[in-house]
Protein backbone atom coordinates (compact mmCIF):
# COMPACT_ATOMS: atom_id res chain seq x y z
CA UNK A 1 0.00 0.00 0.00
CA UNK A 2 1.26 3.59 -0.99
CA UNK A 3 -1.58 5.33 0.97
CA UNK A 4 -4.16 4.74 3.30
CA UNK A 5 -7.44 6.78 4.65
CA UNK A 6 -8.35 6.71 7.97
CA UNK A 7 -11.44 5.03 7.26
CA UNK A 8 -9.70 1.84 6.05
CA UNK A 9 -6.78 2.26 8.98
CA UNK A 10 -9.32 2.30 11.35
CA UNK A 11 -10.66 -1.04 10.62
CA UNK A 12 -7.76 -2.74 11.22
CA UNK A 13 -7.27 -0.92 14.39
CA UNK A 14 -4.20 0.52 13.06
CA UNK A 15 -3.34 4.25 12.21
CA UNK A 16 -2.63 5.16 8.26
CA UNK A 17 1.31 5.08 9.12
CA UNK A 18 1.22 1.26 10.25
CA UNK A 19 -0.63 0.36 6.39
CA UNK A 20 2.11 2.30 4.22
CA UNK A 21 4.17 -0.67 2.55
CA UNK A 22 2.04 -3.93 4.07
CA UNK A 23 -0.64 -5.89 1.38
CA UNK A 24 -4.37 -5.76 2.33
CA UNK A 25 -4.26 -9.41 2.69
CA UNK A 26 -1.74 -8.99 5.32
CA UNK A 27 -3.84 -6.57 7.00
CA UNK A 28 -7.60 -7.60 7.12
CA UNK A 29 -7.22 -11.46 6.44
CA UNK A 30 -3.58 -12.16 8.28
CA UNK A 31 -2.86 -13.69 5.01
CA UNK A 32 1.05 -13.92 3.59
CA UNK A 33 -0.54 -14.41 -0.25
CA UNK A 34 -2.65 -12.32 -2.70
CA UNK A 35 -6.69 -13.48 -2.85
CA UNK A 36 -7.19 -15.58 -6.06
CA UNK A 37 -8.55 -12.93 -8.31
CA UNK A 38 -6.70 -9.96 -6.49
CA UNK A 39 -8.07 -6.48 -7.95
CA UNK A 40 -4.39 -4.89 -7.55
CA UNK A 41 -2.78 -7.41 -9.28
CA UNK A 42 -5.64 -7.52 -12.17
CA UNK A 43 -5.10 -3.49 -12.91
CA UNK A 44 -1.17 -3.96 -12.49
CA UNK A 45 -1.19 -6.61 -15.14
CA UNK A 46 -3.53 -5.56 -17.52
CA UNK A 47 -2.68 -1.50 -17.35
CA UNK A 48 -6.40 -1.00 -16.49
CA UNK A 49 -8.47 0.28 -13.47
CA UNK A 50 -10.04 -2.79 -12.18
CA UNK A 51 -12.99 -3.03 -9.07
CA UNK A 52 -14.53 -5.23 -7.02
CA UNK A 53 -15.77 -5.62 -3.60
CA UNK A 54 -14.02 -7.32 -0.54
CA UNK A 55 -16.00 -8.75 2.61
CA UNK A 56 -13.70 -9.20 5.36
CA UNK A 57 -13.92 -11.37 8.49
CA UNK A 58 -16.10 -8.86 10.91
CA UNK A 59 -18.67 -9.21 7.73
CA UNK A 60 -17.55 -5.21 6.29
CA UNK A 61 -18.08 -4.78 2.66
CA UNK A 62 -15.37 -2.09 1.06
CA UNK A 63 -15.16 -1.71 -2.49
CA UNK A 64 -11.62 -2.01 -4.47
CA UNK A 65 -10.71 0.35 -7.13
CA UNK A 66 -7.17 0.00 -8.00
CA UNK A 67 -5.53 0.99 -11.35
CA UNK A 68 -1.72 0.77 -12.52
CA UNK A 69 0.01 3.80 -11.35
Amino acid sequence: MKWANRAAAGSGGLGTQDLVGRHCYEIWLQRDTPCEGCTVIEAMESGQTRESEAVTPDGRVYRIAAEDC
